[in-house]
């Protein structure tokens, strides 16, 4: 199947019905059906997208976007944009995305911006930021009880454990070189 160049983010919808690829050249998203392959839907969105999650239910898809200093709202049965968070701090570009297990915080590390923003998924707006989390923190996930969050940082080579009640970095765990991506297994 064919989709928009430099394709970034692949993440498969809770349903398994569409995937969606978000495509950092020509700054879209292509919606495909899991089963035809065929595209769905091109919502518009902010420049550079990077990376998708789903609230659990699956009715609404997060797409980050690194120039766009944002984080658009996909309605999936629609299939369009119908909001836009602005994501605050200086130099932030938005990156990775966690979802939490209930769907009321959107996690999004900002890359360059050096934190990570805590989306209030209800209202739509920036409950909190945590701010020098690591340098340049790129992929982020939660931890299953909630209480964790891990950014990987690359230009420090290691990952940043976050306690979400206090916002502190708990702990730096050396990772190897140029770490791009972090993953928790229950």
């Amino acid at each position: 199947m064919k989709v928009g160049a430099q394709p970034e983010g692949v993440t498969v919808a809770p349903d398994g019905k569409a995937v969606y690829v978000t495509s950092e050249e020509d700054n879209r998203v292509d919606v495909i059906d899991a089963r035809t392959f065929a595209v769905l839907a091109r919502p518009g969105v902010a420049a550079r997208p990077r990376a998708v999650a789903f609230t659990p239910d699956g009715k609404l898809a997060f797409v980050s976007a690194e120039q766009g200093a944002a984080v658009d709202v996909i309605d999936t049965r629609a299939l369009r944009r119908t909001g836009r968070v602005a994501i605050p701090g200086k130099g932030a570009k938005p990156m990775g995305l966690a979802m939490s297990r209930d769907g009321s915080r959107l996690y999004v590390s900002t890359g360059r911006g050096g934190g990570v923003a805590c989306i209030d998924v209800k209202t739509l707006r920036v409950a909190r930021t945590f701010d020098s989390v690591g340098p340049r923190p790129w992929g982020l996930a939660l931890s299953p009880s909630g209480d964790r969050l891990y950014t990987d940082n690359g230009p420090s080579d290691d990952v940043s454990v976050i306690d979400v009640a206090s916002g502190e970095v708990v702990r730096r765990i050396a990772a190897g070189r140029l770490p791009w991506g972090v993953v928790i297994a229950p």
